[in-house]
């Protein structure tokens, strides 16, 4: 009898759970503009998989969710950490305000922290072949459990599970997440940045293909990131009796991620250059102050939260 045994390996998870490998200043600045129009939510097919995801996809629970309370859903990278900047400790890239944003969030507000899948971190493994007609066949190979683990790693460094103010009532990962078709920009997948000697080039990659706008004689190095769109429903469809449209509010830096549910999005400003920008950077502070002044509506659904810095004005008048 043959045994053989999968998984990660502790040398390798340090590796992965690490900083990122330096391949250069990559820049992912796809993203939809703030007054584009784009309504996906009814969509069926992308309904469908929302409803597939209701079905297999487990969250990582910390804690039951709590009756009355609203739901707010938070990004990590770039949200609540730095995580493109060297530092020694975590905490020394944790956006300034946390642990006190997070306290005051969560007397009104249950927590969710949904991260994407971070594939800079030499967790997946992407293989391409060149086709006779020069175009390229790829396959993306994903590591689910080390995505969790990076995630759990990260907000115990952060001091974000372990503090006795708040609780997190689960994490939520890519594999939550869907692919989403729109008629401006295709397929939101995956998305890889070729770097050649002198210049560099983006791709965009679909389950249709992969296509190149530059030489195919260059010699590529790459990096590559992996985008898809965070669909609230998943969370709305696994727990109905305590969440929906009406009490969830998400902050993300990327408008792209809320693009299932525009009406619940709030985009945040990127927290970067964290030994720079950490004096003065009070995002986290301001948006307490949001999120209280809603947290005793019925609805969340006429709001704009693009305007989130004069409703605080507007209330108090």
């Amino acid at each position: 009898m043959k045994i053989m045994m999968m998984g990660t390996t502790e040398e390798n998870l340090v590796k992965v759970l690490g900083p990122a490998p330096d391949v250069g200043e990559v820049i992912n600045d796809f993203d939809i503009g703030d007054d584009e129009d784009v309504k996906l939510e009814c969509m069926e097919e992308h309904l469908a998989k929302i409803e597939r995801r209701v079905k297999t996809y487990e969250v990582k629970k910390l804690n039951d969710p709590r009756k009355g309370k609203k739901l707010l859903v938070l990004d990590v990278d770039y949200t609540l950490f730095d995580h493109r900047s060297n530092a020694e400790k975590a905490v020394e890239l944790m956006r300034p305000y946390l642990h006190e944003f997070l306290t005051r969030a969560y007397v009104h507000y249950d927590i969710v922290i949904w991260c994407k899948y971070n594939c800079k971190s030499n967790n997946g493994l992407l293989l391409l072949k060149l086709n006779q007609n020069k175009t390229f066949q790829y396959s993306l190979l994903l590591t689910a459990a080390t995505s969790m683990k990076w995630i759990e790693v990260k907000m115990k460094e952060l001091g974000v599970t372990s503090n006795p103010n708040y609780k997190i009532a689960f994490f939520m990962d890519h594999g939550a997440m869907i692919t989403v078709h729109t008629p401006s920009y295709g397929v939101i997948d995956v998305r890889i940045i070729f770097k050649t000697l002198s210049l560099i080039t983006m791709a965009k990659c679909s389950f249709n293909g992969l296509f190149l706008h530059t030489y195919l004689n260059h010699k590529m190095y790459f990096s590559f990131d992996h985008d898809f769109t965070k669909p609230l429903g998943v969370i709305w469809g696994k727990y109905p009796e305590y969440y929906s449209s009406h009490n969830t509010i998400m902050f993300d830096d990327l408008r792209r991620n809320f693009l299932m549910n525009p009406q619940s999005g709030l985009k945040i400003r990127p927290f970067k250059n964290a030994h720079m920008s950490r004096s003065t950077d009070v995002e986290l502070h301001g948006l307490s102050q949001y999120l209280e002044d809603i947290a005793d509506l019925e609805s969340f659904s006429l709001l704009k939260h693009k305007r989130w810095e004069s409703y605080h004005k507007k209330v108090r008048k």
